[in-house]
């Protein structure tokens, strides 16, 4: 009996060890910049739809940080459907005034923006 007892408590802090060193947070985190290249390029082309491409370079926004976050509440212009699912947030870091464009991960679509201060 303490034998079962003895693996089944090395079997929980086993899996307790391996959930907690995952590497699936999602709150904020900056992404690897070659893998979001296609994201980038959907925000630019929304920069120029919306005629603000004289204020900023595309060099710049092909450099732009990619985080990914859970939508709430402080995304005003974000579609509503989206709050508490994952999305893309793109923006420029060093820009001032530059506005943070809202990318939906699954189909690499502009669904809303925050403009910059």
């Amino acid at each position: 009996m303490k034998l079962k007892i003895l693996y089944l408590t090395i079997s929980l802090l086993s899996l307790l060890l391996v959930v907690g060193c995952s590497n699936d947070n999602i709150s904020g985190d900056t992404l690897d910049n070659e893998n979001y290249e296609s994201v980038r390029e959907v925000v630019w082309d929304f920069i120029v739809e919306q005629g603000w491409s004289h204020n900023y370079s595309k060099e710049n926004w092909r450099n732009a940080t990619v985080k990914k976050t859970i939508a709430d509440d402080r995304y005003k212009t974000l579609d509503a459907t989206y709050n508490g699912k994952e999305i893309l947030i793109v923006g420029l870091e060093d820009a001032v005034a530059s506005p943070s464009i809202f990318v939906d991960p699954k189909n690499n679509k502009v669904i809303g923006y925050m403009p910059g201060e």
